[in-house]
């Protein structure tokens, strides 16, 4: 089990360096193909009745977007720099659709998603909200990384927002190359259930990882007037973790993304990677 394909959308020459300082590293240690994808905007206008949108207006923004196409291309070349065997540059234009359903499309391929972390702006912010519509749409894990946060591959202490369910689960199996990577692995439960019989869900998984060849500590807390989300940052806090692993809650309609409260929580706040799965 290892990420063989790899695939990290660049949005903006602002975010390609934050990006390829996890991508590349994360890529090699891996033996992984990187494609940098970045997708060129339809442009949409609403034109007011009566008002007129003069051609050379449109035509000076069409010329604006290639222009930062090409900036990426560059930060990209000067990443792959000297051996670009393994690294390849995507970039596509959305001329039926948009940009999200051809970076979702792309995902389809991928082993793994890099996309940018970063606070919603407003309510409106859907750029903030990406690595959970990759996630729910996409089918495929995301490895979202903050701005100003830089990600090798190999955690120090890496922790797991674990509770016995399916978005849970599938997180933490797809995250396994990385687990089996980290220095230290931490189980995290909030508000655990109360077991009868057996072990409880945290040491029943800390046994299966075990037969992977890692080894996990088990830990649990209770919200008290915190949210999940804001419990699940605090311990996060607390170990000092450098890698956050969870489940995506949600589900998508037709270009609507509605998720729960903790990942969105989670998402908006997290200062460290966090690697979600569905």
């Amino acid at each position: 089990m290892s990420f063989k394909t790899i695939v990290v959308y660049l949005p903006g020459p602002d975010m390609a360096d934050v990006l390829l300082k996890t991508a590349i590293p994360v890529a090699t240690r891996y033996d992984a193909h990187l494609i940098c994808l970045h997708v060129i905007p339809e442009l949409e206008f609403f034109q007011p009745v009566g008002m007129y949108i003069d051609g050379g207006f449109i035509e000076a923004q069409r010329k604006s977007l290639r222009k930062e196409a090409n900036e990426i291309e560059e930060v990209v070349k000067k990443w792959s720099e000297p051996d670009n065997s393994r690294i390849e540059w995507r970039c596509l234009t959305a001329t039926n659709g948009q940009a999200i359903d051809y970076i979702i499309d792309q995902s389809f391929y991928a082993d793994l998603v890099i996309a940018e972390q970063r606070p919603a702006m407003d309510a409106l912010d859907s750029r903030a909200d990406l690595p959970v519509q990759i996630s729910l749409q996409g089918g495929r894990p995301v490895l979202a990384v903050p701005e100003g946060c830089t990600f090798d591959g190999v955690a120090d202490r890496a922790m797991v927002a674990w509770n016995p369910g399916k978005s849970s689960s599938r997180a933490l199996f797809e995250s396994i190359p990385l687990l089996r990577n980290a220095k230290d692995v931490t189980l995290h439960t909030v508000n655990p259930p109360k077991v009868e019989d057996g072990l409880p869900p945290a040491q029943n998984m800390a046994l299966s990882l075990s037969r992977h060849d890692i080894h996990a500590e088990t830990t649990t807390g209770t919200t008290g007037r915190q949210t999940v989300g804001e419990a699940i940052l605090d311990q996060a806090a607390q170990l000092d973790s450098d890698l956050l692993v969870m489940g995506c809650y949600g589900h998508s309609r037709y270009r609507e993304i509605v998720f729960g409260g903790v990942t969105k929580h989670v998402l908006h706040n997290t200062k460290i990677p966090l690697f979600l799965a569905h």
